[in-house]
């Protein structure tokens, strides 16, 4: 950081209910004095309310969009990152995605996918990069990178933006109610149709542990049913529903 004159650097994680919702990193410029230990405890104080918070806000209900943003949209990308070519879609994800205040700049997902990319040529990584981000309406989408061929000998990058399926938000819209790992466990299978018997067998429990869990399942999220489980966590991503926050604990 010295280059853009910073020195001392505060960081923290926001936690809450065992998970990371989000992080903070804070600068300060290159002099002699940084962060004092009483700036590191208020962060400390406050993390947790900042992660709680986060946790709440994956709940409020989003907006709707339109259609337009159902269909999946590709970005082209030059070999110094500079935007090629797009789709139609993949103009209007191109907005909707959170970008840097610098003008210019590329979404901050779109600068993952391409870190993923990176990390395959160079032989760190083999899996195809993947990010899912939710965008300024309040939609979640997916983000896919690869490379191009047939496009001459300069090196191009297609970026696939597509709104992020159900079954992909279900675990975190899960965690986000406060449910335990194993009442989100039991929950998935539940969202997947499984009876009660195949998930105890599936999970190593009794199906009365299996009953127990889903009891505090619908009254962490607020349902009565399977039925009302599966419509809930579902409409999470089209925002159809109320806003509405968590009313389990933390």
């Amino acid at each position: 950081m010295a280059p853009l004159g910073l020195g001392d650097e505060l960081r923290a994680a926001f936690r809450s209910g065992g998970e990371c919702w989000g992080f903070l990193c804070l600068h300060r410029e290159d002099a002699p004095l940084g962060f004092t230990e009483a700036d590191a405890r208020l962060v400390a104080r406050l993390s947790s309310h900042v992660g709680a918070g986060l946790r709440r806000a994956m709940l409020v209900g989003a907006a709707g969009a339109g259609a337009e943003f159902d269909a999946p949209g590709v970005l082209v990308l030059g070999e110094d990152r500079s935007l090629v070519a797009t789709t139609a879609a993949g103009d209007r994800w191109l907005w909707e995605l959170p970008s840097p205040e610098q003008l210019g700049s590329l979404p901050l997902a779109v600068e993952a996918v391409l870190a993923g990319l990176e990390a395959i040529r160079a032989g760190r990584d083999d899996v195809v990069p993947r990010v899912r981000v939710r965008t300024r309406s309040g939609r979640w989408a997916v983000l896919h990178a690869s490379d191009m061929a047939g496009l001459g000998e300069a090196r191009h990058v297609a970026i696939v933006v597509e709104p992020a399926k159900p079954s992909e938000l279900a675990p975190l819209i899960l965690l986000a109610y406060g449910l335990t790992q194993r009442e989100a466990e039991v929950a998935q299978s539940a969202l997947q149709g499984r009876p009660n018997k195949a998930v105890a067998g599936a999970l190593r429990i009794s199906e009365n542990t299996v009953e127990d869990h889903l009891k505090s399942v619908f009254a962490k999220v607020g349902v009565g049913s399977r039925g009302e489980l599966t419509a809930r966590i579902f409409s999470e991503q089209s925002g159809h529903r109320p806003n509405q926050l968590c009313s389990g604990p933390s």
